[in-house]
């Protein structure tokens, strides 16, 4: 390698996607009351962003051939993401989300008591249900078999199990 060239590195696109969301959030920040909680809500979308992504792999998605290009994200990446958001939410709290939170009513009380479980129990419920399936995926029932001495001999009132193929009826008998 030459002295002097240039490193070739990339960003995971999530984190573009990010920081891209991140510039329009401080573009708007200070401009308007209505367009502040529109950079608020910009931040929220950044923080939705890592939920979902943190989710996936909680719950072991693929995402190497996902159509969402804004997806990948490294650790480091979300911790980033999460950081930039909360703090930007954080930065003006007198108005929009922030000011919810930090409210002294009942209402903001209720909202800090209520927000880490409105958070973290649907992804708890979510990884439930998901091992749920794969457990039930990987002890499905087998197919009952098709032939009569085997599913005659499995029932209570057979007279006992027969050993071979070679007592099977030869008429078109039912048997019970």
């Amino acid at each position: 390698m030459r002295r002097g060239a240039p490193i070739a590195t990339s960003t995971a696109p999530g984190l573009t996607g990010a920081l891209v969301l991140f510039g329009l959030a401080l573009l708007y920040a200070k401009r308007g009351p209505a367009l502040s909680i529109f950079a608020q809500a910009i931040a929220l979308i950044m923080l939705a962003q890592v939920l979902i992504v943190v989710a996936g792999h909680v719950y072991g998605v693929d995402t190497s051939n996902y159509p969402f290009p804004f997806t990948p994200l490294t650790a480091y990446g979300a911790a980033s993401v999460v950081l930039l958001a909360v703090g930007f939410i954080a930065a003006s709290p007198e108005r929009g989300i922030a000011a919810a939170i930090v409210e002294q009513s009942p209402a903001g009380e209720m909202l800090r008591r209520l927000l880490p479980g409105i958070l973290v129990l649907p992804l708890v419920i979510g990884w439930f249900v998901r091992q749920a399936e794969l457990r039930a995926s990987t002890t499905a029932p087998r197919p009952l078999p098709s032939s009569p001495w085997r599913a005659s001999s499995c029932s209570p009132c057979s007279p006992g199990p027969r050993s071979a193929p070679s007592d099977a009826p030869t008429s078109n008998v039912r048997w019970r």
